[in-house]
């Protein structure tokens, strides 16, 4: 009887191996599905990068206390033609008014001048602001 004891005892052990055996097979690509649904994280996208730009026209408003200018660009950068830009002017910011260099309080509304800078965030950081006579036609 011993022998019919271990072969029903390895009867029993390899009938539940078998049975094991396809629920092992089955969790794996459960594990795969758990997996495939990660959801992978976007990079960040990098902030643009500010453009250098010139661009020439006619100051409209000068705000001295935010020690900003806008003005209406007449020509340069095409992007910016025809619009109404705001004009950022730090303490490096170089203004050149007949020749010599000037503080922000020499610009005033209807001045031409031309604009030179970075483009960003809709307005532009000047590096420098030159503001040209406005020539006007002798009366008659």
């Amino acid at each position: 009887m011993k022998p019919s004891i271990s072969k029903a005892a390895v009867v029993l052990v390899a009938g539940a191996m078998a049975m094991g055996v396809p629920a092992a097979a089955e969790a794996a690509p459960k594990a795969k599905d758990a997996k495939s649904k990660t959801v992978k994280v976007k990079k960040a996208k990098k902030p643009k990068k500010a453009t250098p730009v010139t661009a020439v026209g006619g100051v409209t408003v000068v705000d001295g206390d935010a020690k900003t200018f806008t003005f209406r660009v007449k020509a340069g950068h095409k992007s910016l033609r025809g619009d109404d830009v705001v004009v950022t002017v730090t303490s490096t910011t170089k203004i050149v008014k007949d020749g010599a260099k000037r503080e922000f309080g020499v610009l005033s509304a209807g001045d031409v001048v031309t604009v030179k800078g970075l483009k960003k965030d809709g307005g532009l950081a000047a590096s420098r602001v030159s503001v040209h006579e406005v020539e006007t036609e002798p009366a008659e």
